[in-house]
């Protein structure tokens, strides 16, 4: 009888250690669910204290660009348009565009693709439009902009 009461004792002992460590242990394990983790990393260059006012909205977006191009105006004018409102969509603050092509103008031939800019507020944006073999009576074609995006402080963290 003398062994099971050290034997409980140390089971006991082994329990309660048990449960104070392990793979449960940790920064979150005694977190309440609706706190944020500890931080870390570095802090931002800027500090953003709220929501930016300039920030896009379907209304600034139109007001930020020309008037739209009525349906029968050039094909050209028309997608440079459509390239200057991506952009300042993708931007998310509207500011000042300006838009070309190479060659000044938009080749509609199958398989060639014009190379475009969107200058968004000194930052220039390179796109490109390419059409396909035709369709029946339609002109397919493919807008996408290439491999450099505008990114600022407020559209990334001013939300």
């Amino acid at each position: 009888m003398g062994i099971g009461r050290p034997f409980l004792g140390a089971a006991l002992i082994a329990l309660v250690t048990a449960g104070c460590g392990g793979a449960g242990s940790g920064d979150n394990a005694h977190r309440p669910a609706d706190t944020a983790p500890p931080r870390s990393g570095k802090e931002l260059p800027v500090a953003i204290t709220s929501a930016e006012p300039d920030l896009l909205t379907a209304k600034t977006l139109l007001s930020a660009l020309p008037p739209e191009p009525a349906d029968d105006a050039a094909f050209t004018e028309q997608v440079l348009w459509t390239m200057r409102k991506n952009t300042v969509a993708m931007v998310g603050i509207p500011r000042k565009t300006s838009a070309a092509c190479e060659g000044g103008k938009v080749s509609e031939e199958p398989g060639e693709t014009t190379r475009c800019t969107v200058t968004y507020n000194g930052v220039k944006v390179p796109w490109s439009i390419r059409f396909e073999e035709p369709a029946g009576g339609l002109k397919p074609y493919d807008i996408t902009h290439g491999s450099r995006a505008v990114l600022t402080v407020k559209s990334v963290h001013g939300k």
